[in-house]
């Protein structure tokens, strides 16, 4: 359902919109969650640039990304924060690193040009653009390469050598056979090998071992955000620091050379990122030119102190232990929001104090939200009906196809025409049905538009089984 273009053509819109195109910071106040999801979308949607959203938590940053990407086309994705890893525990799961780095390739790859992100996620520090641009390896069929070459480029890009690949992140060599489970891929990659030539890949299922689809070009990305590199480069590195270590932190280094001289990928690689990287880089420095919407930002503020707090409580006790080096903003880049010359919206219900002072733009659009309904449609069908009468434009979120069609069933029975949108858009007066879920309904007054979401089917029988 496309009900961007009544957002997109209202003045306040233009307004935030002008800002931006300068690089200038805006309020949008009167916004709840739903509706600065609807208005990225529509940013998405309007200027060629990629969009940012900020949010509290991981989940909030979840239900964002979920909501933009049903109201945009643009390649929308989730940015979760992980755990750093300081220690070598054993069986410590790499998954939200590994959604992380997918996230980080498609970016660069322009599948994805919106990122909702927590606070905590927006301040870690990741695996550098340039460093990431540089590790990632394209295999095409009929290319030659040193196999052994092509095994210490993988293990310099954080990939694991196993049996039998069945994660992200492993790879295994069986005769001229190879197999990679790239990062950013939803299935992993058989390789075969004519001598030194790529004869043929394809993707391949993991349980049944079986060819999926036939792939004329691979493009293998890192599997881990801190990466000490090359067998030699990594032993060079570390030896340096062990010539000025002492304490526990020389049993460390000392323990991860004598991994690395076996062949094996230090597990807690972690807390050597400021010696891997000469550049410090969040999920942030992946987009040029961004719009940055900030969600909440007295929110955000506060959120950003309270995990810079836990961080310290967590590395602190760590850099007495002689764990980590006595570097307190290694992992985090303290939290700050708009700057000069960039273009940041500030979203919120209410006009709260510590936005910043110099708006080019500040719109209140004093809208609602909506609860998602459910079950029994006769108050759904009541409020529809008032809000024809004021002249609204109405749009009707339906979870299926089937209950799409139950509810027009209802709403002409109840006497409201409605029609099926095949994106076309919503228009005033009328009620435009569509299949999908948003987190929650809204209504935004001052440009007379509705939008109702529905949590589970539908049936038409609901409203005449009350009639009766």
């Amino acid at each position: 359902m496309n009900i961007l273009p009544l957002i997109q053509n209202s003045e306040s819109f233009i307004s935030l919109c002008s800002a931006a195109e300068k690089n200038k910071s805006a309020a949008l106040f009167g916004a709840h969650p739903i509706h600065r999801a609807v208005y990225a979308a529509a940013f998405a949607e309007t200027l060629a640039r990629p969009v940012l959203v900020v949010t509290d938590t991981d989940a909030e940053a979840a239900r964002m990304a979920a909501d933009i990407s049903r109201l945009s086309s643009a390649g929308t994705a989730g940015f979760p924060s992980r755990d750093f890893v300081f220690l070598g525990v054993e069986g410590v799961s790499h998954d939200l690193e590994t959604e992380r780095l997918s996230v980080l390739g498609r970016i660069l790859s322009g599948e994805i040009t919106v990122v909702a992100a927590s606070v905590e996620a927006y301040c870690q520090y990741t695996i550098p653009k340039s460093a990431y641009l540089s590790l990632s390896l394209t295999l095409k069929r009929g290319a030659k390469f040193d196999i052994g070459s092509l095994l210490s480029k993988l293990l310099s890009s954080g990939y694991t050598r196993s049996a039998r690949v069945d994660g992200k992140g492993q790879f295994a060599l069986r005769g001229g056979i190879l197999d990679i489970f790239p990062s950013d891929r939803e299935r992993p990659v058989r390789i075969e090998f004519f001598g030194d030539e790529v004869d043929s890949m394809s993707s391949f299922d993991t349980e049944s071992q079986r060819s999926v689809e036939i792939e004329r070009q691979v493009t293998v990305t890192p599997a881990r955000e801190v990466l000490l590199g090359s067998r030699e480069a990594s032993l060079s590195l570390l030896e340096r620091q062990l010539q000025k270590a002492g304490g526990e932190y020389e049993k460390l280094l000392r323990k991860d050379i004598d991994l690395i001289q076996s062949g094996i990928t230090p597990p807690a690689t972690d807390r050597y990122i400021s010696l891997c990287y000469q550049s410090k880089e969040t999920i942030a420095d992946y987009f040029d030119d961004a719009v940055i919407l900030y969600s909440e930002p007295s929110m955000l503020r506060s959120r950003s102190r309270t995990l810079a707090e836990q961080h310290w409580d967590d590395i602190e006790p760590l850099m007495k232990a002689g764990v980590l080096k006595n570097e307190r903003n290694a992992f985090f880049r303290p939290f700050e929001m708009g700057g000069e010359g960039k273009a940041s919206i500030y979203a919120d219900v209410f006009a709260r104090t510590g936005i910043a002072s110099n708006l080019s733009a500040m719109v209140n659009i004093n809208a609602s939200a909506l609860p998602r309904f459910s079950g029994e449609v006769a108050p759904l069908i009541q409020d529809i009906g008032a809000y024809i009468a004021s002249g609204f434009a109405v749009g009707l979120l339906m979870p299926t196809e089937r209950a799409a069609a139950n509810i027009m069933g209802d709403l002409a029975d109840a006497g409201i025409s409605a029609y099926i949108d095949e994106g076309g858009g919503v228009s005033h007066s009328s009620v435009a049905v569509g299949t999908g879920t948003l987190t929650s309904g809204f209504e935004i007054p001052g440009l007379k538009l509705a939008v109702f979401t529905g949590a589970k089917a539908t049936t038409k029988q609901s409203l005449t089984s009350r009639a009766e």
